[in-house]
Parts: C-alpha cells; structure tokens; sequence
C-alpha cells in the first residue's frame, strides 16, 4: 500500500491541479513542501486552499549551494526523517511545482527513497508546456523536435546545442539571463524568442525578449524560441 507521494501541482494556478492530485492532498497526514532560502513555496500557495489545520507541514530547505558531499547528506539525512513517519503508519505527499520528474528537487529524494519504501509518483503540467500554453505558442508539431536548456549551462555548450535544436525552451534563468540574451542576438534569435515569468499566475507576463527588465529575472521564468517556418510543409 502507497504511503508516500510526489505529487506535482502544476505551474501557479489551483485550477490546473489534476484531480487525483488534490484527492491525495486531501487525505494525507503530511505534506512536505521542498523550498529555497526559507521561504514559503509556489507549490504551497499553489494547495493552501485546499489543505487543512490538521494536516502536518513540513518545509525542507533545499542544499542549492552547499558542496557534493554535504547536499547528499542533507537529502540521506531528509529521507530518513520520512520513512520514521512511515514506520509510524503517517501518510505522506511531497508538494512539487510543475511536474515531479521534470528538473524537480524531488528527484533526489526519490533516488534516496525508492529502494526502501513504494513511491507513487502524480504528474503534474510544467511549467514549459504552461508557458507554451499562455503566450500561445506551440512549441512542436508533426515530426519536429524540441530542446529544452537549463540557463545555468556554459555559454560554449549553450551555443553548439542551439545549433542543433528546431524548437527551443530555455529554463532556470534567473541571474543568467545577461548571458543568454547576449547568446540569442549573437545567433540572431533574439526576435523569435518570448519570456515568460510565473506562467498561469497572476503575476505572469510575457514579454518579447527586448522588453525584459533585466535587472530583475525571477526563478520562475523561461524562454520560448519556436520553429514554425515550415509548419504547412510536408515532412
């Protein structure tokens, strides 16, 4: 029998939580809500409303900065405290943005969790097929391809993958935003490409990439670039 669920909530707004999602939310004991810099997360104001004073909330402080070794312990020493509260016959959801398994710091949890206790793991939107979503743009169809790049990458590797890429998504872009906007107009891309911030939340904006503050990149941001040139064409 399922104890333990990673449950992902989506990208901002509640009304997209699926429905198994909010069940399990619903009648756990526990929720745990992974965050940075102890500060209450997106997932938590994502199900505030749909959780109760009874059920137990437990706020992990993700090692984002701490070496190898010492963010290994941090998830080993984590995960120990959840399978006590499963020894104890507690219920247990772990609240992540979009989707569990896409760039989610649940992942390291569950490669911690998964050879000792049985994980149901609850997909949840991205957040980059949200922000296709909402500026509408599609970002593939028929037989092209589509890449999606972490900011945080060297500029070198950045450049050569571009190169090879259709249609591409440009996550975790925060401080490295200078970096990849200097990429784009050195490749001539930089008309094609939209930013979107907190997708389906009602601070998102959309912004051609030239109309970005940018002094002031949240986490919560991407980059689209489509390819839709030949999207009539035969394949």
């Amino acid at each position: 029998m399922t104890q333990v669920w990673g449950i992902g909530v989506g990208p901002g707004d509640p009304e997209l939580l699926t429905i198994k999602a909010l069940k399990i939310i619903q009648k756990v004991d526990i929720l745990i809500f992974p965050q940075t810099n102890s500060n209450q997360t997106m997932a938590y104001n994502i199900v505030q409303s749909f959780i109760s004073d009874k059920q137990k909330k437990i706020f992990f402080d993700l090692p984002l900065h701490q070496q190898e070794t010492e963010r290994k312990k941090i998830y080993t020493d984590f995960s120990a405290q959840i399978v006590d509260y499963i020894n104890k016959k507690h219920s247990i959801a772990i609240i992540c943005e979009g989707d569990p398994f896409f760039y989610g710091s649940f992942i390291y949890l569950y490669m911690i969790l998964k050879d000792y206790i049985n994980i149901e793991i609850v997909p949840g939107i991205s957040s980059v097929l949200s922000s296709s979503s909402a500026a509408k743009i599609p970002m593939v169809f028929g037989t092209n391809s589509f890449l999606v790049l972490p900011a945080i990458l060297p500029d070198v590797i950045l450049r050569e993958k571009i190169k090879t890429a259709e249609s591409v998504v440009f996550i975790k872009i925060g401080r490295h935003f200078p970096k990849l906007f200097n990429i784009l107009r050195d490749m001539d891309l930089d008309q094609k490409a939209m930013y979107v911030e907190y997708a389906t939340s009602p601070n998102m904006s959309i912004l051609p990439l030239n109309q970005v503050d940018k002094e002031n990149i949240p986490y919560f941001s991407l980059i689209l670039i489509p390819n839709l040139d030949n999207i009539f064409i035969e394949n």
